[in-house]
C-alpha cells in the first residue's frame, strides 16, 4: 500500500501484544501507542511531550455539509479541521476520521471531495464511518440482503475507487459493529483492494466482550492469517467502551486499554456517549473526576476534595486547573487519561521486547483471567492455529 510500511519488532509468545514500527510517508511511530484527541488540547492544558506522537481528529459531516464545503472558501468543516491541525506538531501522525450521517448513497462528487480533503489533511485516508446506515440495516432486518447494506458497500467501494486514483496516502478501512456475516463481506472488499490498515469502530461496546471478538475481531484475524498478512497489517481501535464497574470486585477495569493484547496497535478515543436516557444523566451527587490508574489498569473516580492527592505526578497538565475546574471535568479527564495511557504504552514496549508482558499485566488488578484467556484464543486464530497454546497451559499465570 502506498506510503505505509509495517515492521514487526516483537510479538508476545502467548498474546497479541506487539511492538511495531509504523512508517507513514516520512513519519514513524512505535506501537503500541495511544492517539491523542487533539481537539481537546488547549495552550493552557499541555500534556507530556513523550505522550505525543499520534493525533486523532474525529468529525461528523452530512451530505449537505460536503456540498457546502465545495462551494465556499471557509466552511465550518474546513475551519474545524484547520483549528485542530494547528495544535499538531511536526512529525506527528494525524489520523482524521470522518463520520458521514447520510443514509443514502453518496454522490461521486461528494465522495471525491471527501477523499481529496483527507488526502490533503490526514496521513491516512480513512473510509468514512456510516453509523446512521448501520441503524437502518438493523431496522430493516433483512440481513446482508438489506438495501441499506448495499448502500453501505456501494459507498465503500466507490470511495476506495476514487481514493486509489491518487494513491498518495494509505487507505484505512473501517470495520463497523455488525454481525459476523456482514463483517466478512466488508473484509472481502478491503482485502481485494490490498488495504492493510484497519480501524475498528466498536461504537461504545467492549472490545473484550465475546460478541465483539467473534463478530468483528476474529473474522479479520482469521482472514489475515489465511492471506499470510500477519506482519503487514496495522490495527486501530475507535470508540471502545472504557469499561464497566465490576461490583463484586469493587473496581472498573480499563477495558479499552486491554485492546493492545488483542493485536491492536493504536488506541483511539471514544467519541460517543452512552445509550441511557437523558434523565438518567442528571446529577444526583457531588462532582467526581475519573482517573486511569497505570498501576492497576482501572478507572477510579475521586471526589474533588480528594482529587489533588490522587492525580499522577507524571502529568504535565496543570493540577490546579484540574482540581479547580469541575465544569471542565470531561475534557480534562480525557486529556489526562490519554496522556497517562500513552505513557503506559512506553512501559509496555520493553515488556513486549523482553517477553515478559504477560507477567507485567497479570499483576494489574483490572486485568482479569477471562481477559487473558481471550487474548490467548485470539493469538491462536491470528496465527492460523499454528503453535496453538492450550488454555490449560496458562494456569501458571494465576498461581
Amino acid at each position: 500500500m502506498a506510503n505505509l510500511r509495517v515492521n514487526v519488532r516483537n510479538v508476545d509468545d502467548d498474546t497479541l501484544f506487539t511492538h511495531k514500527t509504523i512508517r507513514v510517508g516520512s513519519k514513524t511511530i512505535d506501537t503500541p501507542s495511544k492517539a491523542i484527541p487533539i481537539r481537546k488540547l488547549t495552550s493552557k492544558d499541555p500534556i507530556a511531550t513523550t505522550a505525543r506522537g499520534v493525533n486523532e481528529i474525529y468529525f461528523e459531516v452530512s451530505a449537505e455539509d460536503l456540498r457546502k464545503a465545495q462551494e465556499t472558501y471557509s466552511s465550518p468543516l474546513k475551519k474545524k479541521i484547520k483549528t485542530a491541525r494547528n495544535k499538531t506538531k511536526t512529525g506527528e501522525i494525524n489520523v482524521i476520521i470522518p463520520k458521514v450521517t447520510s443514509v443514502k448513497p453518496l454522490s461521486d462528487t461528494d465522495l471525491q471531495y471527501l477523499s481529496d480533503f483527507l488526502q490533503s489533511t490526514s496521513d491516512f485516508v480513512v473510509i468514512p464511518l456510516m453509523t446512521d446506515l448501520l441503524e437502518k440495516i438493523k431496522e430493516d432486518n433483512r440481513g446482508t440482503s438489506s438495501k441499506y447494506f448495499d448502500t453501505y458497500k456501494q459507498n465503500v467501494k466507490k470511495f476506495i475507487e476514487i481514493s486509489l486514483q491518487l494513491n498518495e496516502k494509505p487507505l484505512m478501512g473501517t470495520l463497523p459493529p455488525l454481525p459476523w456475516k456482514f463483517t466478512n463481506k466488508i473484509i472481502d472488499i478491503y482485502i481485494n483492494n490490498n488495504i492493510r490498515a484497519y480501524c475498528f469502530d466498536f461504537n461504545g461496546k467492549m472490545v473484550t466482550a465475546e460478541t465483539q471478538l467473534s463478530d468483528m475481531v476474529t473474522p479479520l484475524m482469521r482472514r489475515i492469517a489465511m492471506e499470510k498478512m500477519q506482519e503487514d497489517v496495522f490495527l486501530y481501535s475507535l470508540n471502545a467502551n472504557r469499561g464497566r464497574k465490576k461490583r463484586t470486585l469493587d473496581l472498573k477495569p480499563a477495558s479499552d486499554f486491554l485492546t493492545f493484547g488483542f493485536g491492536f496497535d493504536i488506541l483511539g478515543d471514544k467519541h460517543i456517549g452512552g445509550n441511557l436516557p437523558p434523565h438518567l444523566f442528571d446529577k444526583t451527587g457531588p462532582d467526581t473526576f475519573q482517573v486511569f490508574e497505570p498501576e492497576k489498569y482501572t478507572y477510579d473516580k475521586f471526589l474533588y476534595d480528594d482529587l489533588r492527592a490522587n492525580l499522577p505526578s507524571s502529568t504535565e497538565l496543570d493540577i490546579s486547573r484540574i482540581v479547580n475546574r469541575p465544569q471542565d471535568s470531561s475534557r480534562l479527564s480525557i486529556l489526562l487519561n490519554s496522556e497517562q495511557q500513552s505513557l503506559e504504552t512506553e512501559r509496555l514496549k520493553p515488556a513486549i521486547d523482553e517477553y515478559r508482558v504477560v507477567d507485567y499485566i497479570k499483576q494489574k488488578r483490572g486485568v482479569l483471567g477471562e481477559n487473558l484467556d481471550n487474548m490467548v484464543k485470539e493469538k491462536s486464530r491470528f496465527e492460523g492455529n499454528k503453535n496453538q497454546t492450550s488454555l490449560d497451559d496458562l494456569d501458571y499465570l494465576f498461581d
